[in-house]
């Protein structure tokens, strides 16, 4: 660090008697435990004619997406060697997840819920530092949450093709400025419960909860009765129609305490739905502690014998013993 702990000097040289190179993070802290990518399983292409390499769509249906039209398995950015330059990567396994789906191998410090949207293989004339480096040398473009939300383009030329205008990195970046900077009094959670019920006041906090690839969960802060929080949960609409079925018509008439269901609305222009519950609250379920299994268990034992009764348990998905032996058969 200089100037004041306001900028950072890159010192390229090598540590007396070693071949490490004193910018090499990662043999002491290494940069994907903050971005989830690191340069040693990327590359650089700084001379010639750049191999026109793009990312890969892996998780089609997750947010940074929407209204790209991109598919999965479909390529975008390859015209403009969207990947070229430099670029970094994630160490990623040898064999893919059961959706196909290339996932880290999180061996090296990559986060844990580290979700991989998009990859581009490089070829033998990357090159790579440090040299002979092993792995699978592959740009990753992915997202996680900690806190925050941290999404990694990978790839240095990320700004050349949002010049140029190139349509799928220009939707991509609104889409990431919009849900990640955009304010917490313009946050989309915020905006579905205002459509919800308009008189609510303002979050004097949106704290994401959970993050996937089909949905997200967040908590409101102060907009709930008596300033209580408020939890906002977007997912697609046929999980959305079994959630309400749930809350609002099973719940309230079992003989247990349920969470007050304060509605559920349409995002427009998409195939997702926001719902919102009241916050539990307290102290939080830990499977470790007895205690908590005990109460678990004694309130979903409850909860089974005493719905059995209801009409509207008809209108849910057969989750029987049959459903769970055919998924294992399969």
């Amino acid at each position: 660090m200089v100037e004041g702990n306001s900028a950072f000097e890159c010192d390229k040289t090598k540590l007396d008697g070693s071949e490490r190179k004193r910018d090499q993070w990662f043999n002491s802290d290494p940069e994907n435990r903050l971005t989830g990518v690191s340069h040693r399983n990327g590359g650089g292409q700084w001379w010639g004619k750049r191999e026109p390499i793009g990312y890969t769509v892996q998780h089609a249906d997750h947010w940074i997406f929407e209204g790209t039209g991109l598919r999965d398995g479909e390529t975008f950015g390859a015209d403009y060697a969207l990947i070229g330059y430099e670029c970094d990567g994630a160490a990623l396994c040898a064999r893919r997840d059961e959706h196909g789906f290339l996932v880290p191998r999180y061996d090296d410090c990559t986060p844990q819920n580290f979700i991989v949207l998009g990859t581009g293989r490089l070829g033998p004339e990357w090159a790579q530092d440090p040299e002979d480096f092993p792995g699978g040398r592959t740009a990753t473009m992915g997202i996680y949450t900690n806190n925050g939300v941290v999404f990694t383009a990978a790839t240095t030329d990320w700004t050349r093709l949002v010049a140029t205008g190139d349509p799928s990195v220009e939707k991509i970046t609104v889409n990431v400025v919009c849900r990640l900077g955009c304010g917490e009094q313009e946050h989309p959670a915020v905006q579905a419960l205002k459509r919800v019920y308009s008189k609510r006041a303002e979050p004097s906090r949106v704290q994401l909860l959970r993050e996937g690839t089909k949905s997200c969960i967040y908590r409101l802060e102060g907009v709930g009765p008596g300033g209580t929080s408020v939890i906002g949960k977007r997912c697609r609409e046929g999980e959305a129609r079994i959630e309400q079925t749930i809350y609002q018509e099973i719940l309230p008439h079992l003989p247990i305490s349920s969470l007050i269901f304060y509605g559920v609305i349409d995002e427009p222009g998409t195939e997702f739905r926001w719902l919102f519950l009241e916050d539990a609250g307290g102290e939080e379920f830990a499977y470790s502690i007895e205690k908590h299994r005990r109460l678990a268990a004694h309130w979903l034992g409850q909860m089974h014998v005493s719905a059995a009764r209801l009409g509207a348990v008809s209108c849910l998905p057969d989750r029987g013993p049959q459903h769970y032996l055919v998924s294992l058969s399969g």
